[in-house]
């Protein structure tokens, strides 16, 4: 499961990061590049993974004027999806294709309308990328954690099948986190 909100936040934070880009050729350059170098040197990893998309939507959500930092980060997410579905079993080229063409869209929609992402949504999004970012980033010391725990606590002899899945728990804090940071942050 956590392999699979791998992939899908990655694509979410390439899309809302996409939403930065300016008319500059620097900003399409930058996406270009930082896409590249992810694609080809980048593994997908849960931990550094959303430590990048917490990073960037807190500098963008604190600074937004640092546009290229959205940018840069659409750019290396999209590039970790493609490696993402390389690995999941797509042939390379329409991995770098597909993982192109959404936060393709989405800074090529930004550009051209300017009701397609306004302020409030954009802020939105950013929280909400980077409350993702922080599950994916701590969902493989929580599941493990949750493992061993379960494993010390399982008397021998009874079968596995009783006991409730590790995703629930993951799934419900955080749920239960989102919507409380959301709160506080709507209160600002």
């Amino acid at each position: 499961m956590l392999t699979h909100a791998l992939g899908l936040s990655c694509v979410l934070a390439a899309a809302v990061f996409a939403t930065a880009m300016t008319r500059r050729w620097q900003d399409i350059g930058l996406l270009a590049i930082t896409f590249a170098l992810a694609a080809l040197w980048l593994r997908p990893a849960p931990g550094p993974t959303g430590c990048l998309m917490v990073a960037v939507a807190v500098s963008r959500l604190v600074r937004p004027a640092w546009r290229s930092i959205g940018v840069a980060g659409a750019g290396l997410l999209a590039g970790v999806w493609a490696a993402w579905l390389h690995r999941e079993g797509w042939p390379l080229a329409p991995a770098l294709v597909m993982s192109a063409v959404i936060p393709g869209l989405s800074a090529w929609f930004s550009v051209r309308r300017t009701s397609f992402a306004p302020l409030r949504v954009t802020e939105e999004a950013l929280f909400a990328v980077c409350a993702v970012g922080l599950l994916v980033a701590a969902g493989p010391v929580v599941t493990t954690g949750w493992g061993s725990a379960n494993a010390l606590t399982v008397p021998t002899g009874v079968p596995a099948s009783g006991q409730t899945p590790t995703w629930l728990y993951v799934v419900g804090v955080g749920a239960m986190t989102l919507g409380g940071a959301h709160s506080l942050w709507r209160r600002r």
